[in-house]
């Protein structure tokens, strides 16, 4: 470490005669520059503390944070693990169901034509019937889960009018209502919306999001489809009064196998699949889902899918009727 260094100069003259006068002492004093003195080395010292530092927290903080990612990666392979196994497990127990299913439904066919003039029974079987066709859409819609996650699913595009697609579509649903002390409405003010779109994706897409609407909902709610045609867009919405979705729960409820961590949360329970099929079913048609809720005021889940055509004159002579493929 560099410090003042001192010097003495001691000074005589002398004349030309050779007289010298008495000596001179002029003391020097040297100071060091300022990156030699002490205070530099303390801050250099202090810097290399600092850079040293902060190299270290770097090195810490990339490691913490590899660390992190992994741990994800690791939660995120586990969750595909236990969600593939679930989904392995309900296709295994839907190959089972299928043979008593048809069991069932086939003696029900039956005994409703010869049950037919009474009223009483028909109701009854009537209502095997429909059921019986739920659980076998519920199981074909496994099935095609798995297609999708394969990319097996293929489209099968057709043009018709979209107000008729919805009428063939509620009238289990207005039963289901009137048995349950809900109300079903159907809001539109275009009847005339031709789309070119696959009929049984949208069949199995509605009846999930009209299924899920009814299952959140109690006596004397409100389920109220409206849509709409916006140039080239089919708007649709699925309107419940029932009793809305935690903010939490919101940003999951199309991811397959959700289920809510709170308890009193409405989506707490139920098999996990349907809202997610149906947003992988919106997405072949290059469509997207939204939901919007509020607590004790309800749910809207809006569709909107790139499926509208312009009416032709085929289209209004066929109305009423399937219309043919593209």
């Amino acid at each position: 470490m560099a410090c003042n260094k001192k010097y003495s100069l001691e000074v005589a003259a002398s004349n030309s005669i050779g007289e010298w006068t008495a000596t001179k002492t002029l003391d020097i004093i040297i100071s060091p520059p300022f990156w030699k003195t002490p205070l530099a080395y303390v801050i250099y010292a202090l810097l290399m503390i600092l850079v040293l530092g902060t190299v270290l927290f770097y090195i810490i903080k990339n490691q913490s944070l590899r660390y992190n990612i992994q741990l994800e990666q690791i939660e995120k392979d586990k969750v595909k693990e236990v969600n593939a196994a679930k989904l392995r497990f309900f296709a295994n127990i839907s190959h089972e169901l299928k043979t008593p299913l048809s069991l069932i439904s086939s003696p029900v066919k039956l005994l409703s034509e010869r049950y037919k003039d009474n009223i009483d029974s028909q109701e009854k079987l009537n209502i095997v019937a429909r059921q019986s066709k739920k659980i076998g859409r519920l199981i074909d819609q496994i099935h095609d889960f798995e297609r999708v996650d394969a990319n097996l699913m293929e489209m099968d595009y057709s043009r018709f009018y979209f107000n008729e697609f919805i009428e063939t579509i509620v009238p289990d649903f207005h039963y289901l209502a009137y048995n349950s002390h809900k109300r079903l409405q159907v809001i539109s003010d275009d009847t005339n919306i031709v789309v070119s779109a696959d009929r049984d994706k949208l069949e199995k897409i509605f009846n999930n999001l009209l299924s899920n609407a009814f299952k959140y909902t109690g006596a004397n709610d409100v389920i109220t489809i409206k849509f709409i045609s916006e140039d080239k867009d089919l708007l649709v919405s699925v309107t419940d009064t029932g009793r809305g979705i935690d903010d939490d729960d919101l940003p999951h409820i199309f991811e397959r196998f959700y289920q809510s961590r709170k308890r009193e949360s409405v989506h707490s329970t139920g098999s996990g699949i349907g809202l997610a099929f149906s947003k992988k079913l919106v997405e072949m048609h290059y469509g997207y889902l939204e939901a919007f809720s509020e607590i004790g005021v309800g749910t809207t889940i809006s569709v909107r899918l790139p499926v509208v055509k312009k009416e032709s004159i085929d289209d209004q002579s066929n109305k009423g009727k399937s219309l043919n493929n593209c």
